[in-house]
């Protein structure tokens, strides 16, 4: 589950950490302590950049979030000194964003049901509910800028269903639409709290996997393998292949230092990997029994 998603959780638990972090509740330090504890592994190097786009559906890097949150506080101090009263994080926000800063315009209000069907729709897919190709490619250049703000690594896994064509054919596209959910589960079941899978079309996936060098890489790519295999999805055809993975793996900066070129190099190794097990089938077909 991504961070966003644990963070609307804790608030269907009655927990707000925006709240909490904003200074409209006071906590003792030990119980906000175990509330992150709780966190995904890696959540506090991006959290207040994961509640800022809870808020306000904008993404900033996290030292900038961190920097507005307490530009935030402050505002909402001097507000709570004027006007005699406290008028919580999310009023203060709001002020700070559309008057002070302007960062927000046209802002409408709505109801946080509401707003978290928006959340969903504009992030996630609607078969797999796994993470959308839009904000893949959106996800992917914010994580190679901070990679070279930091000199750190990032991984891509570009992921492609051998064999659903097949499935797909003889089971019917209903049964296909829910092998795709169930591998999309598989995915990001077996993936790091860290790691997005998305959906980046058909039957491909992308795994975008930040500060993970290529042979940490290598071995999720293994891992999905065996997970989607374990699922042992089968097309309705006698001697038939099961349902497989192939995986292609590229890095930043070794393979490529843009986001469409590590895109390109990913493919390419995707093809080879899909050559090799090709190989491997034909050859698996023609030993002797």
């Amino acid at each position: 589950m991504s961070i966003s998603g644990h963070l609307r959780e804790l608030q269907r638990d009655g927990i707000d950490l925006v709240a909490i972090l904003g200074g409209d509740t006071t906590l003792a330090p030990d119980q906000l302590r175990e509330i992150l504890r709780k966190l995904p592994r890696g959540a506090e190097e991006k959290l207040y950049s994961e509640l800022l786009y809870h808020l306000t559906l904008q993404r900033y890097p996290e030292e900038e979030a961190r920097r507005l949150w307490d530009l935030v506080l402050r505002h909402k101090e001097r507000l709570a000194r004027q006007l005699g009263r406290n008028l919580g994080f999310r009023v203060a926000l709001l002020d700070y964003f559309t008057n002070k800063q302007q960062l927000l315009r046209g802002v409408r209000i709505i109801s946080s049901d509401r707003f978290e069907e928006l959340l969903n729709q504009i992030d996630t897919d609607d078969l797999t509910q796994v993470y959308n190709r839009r904000y893949f490619m959106e996800q992917l250049n914010r994580e190679l800028q901070r990679a070279r703000r930091y000199g750190s690594k990032v991984s891509l896994l570009l992921v492609d269903v051998d064999n659903f064509k097949l499935y797909n054919d003889t089971h019917g596209h209903v049964a296909g639409d829910a092998a795709l959910r169930k591998i999309a589960s598989a995915l990001a079941t077996n993936a790091r709290v860290s790691d997005l899978v998305c959906r980046y079309g058909g039957d491909e996936f992308a795994i975008i996997c930040p500060r993970t060098v290529k042979h940490d890489a290598l071995t999720l790519a293994e891992r999905l393998r065996n997970a989607v295999a374990e699922l042992d999805l089968r097309p309705k055809l006698r001697g038939a292949e099961p349902v497989t993975l192939s995986v292609g793996v590229a890095t930043f900066p070794d393979d490529a230092e843009e986001s469409l070129a590590l895109i390109e190099q990913a493919d390419r190794s995707l093809f080879a990997a899909k050559q090799e097990a090709e190989k491997l089938a034909s050859f698996q077909r023609e030993a002797p029994r």
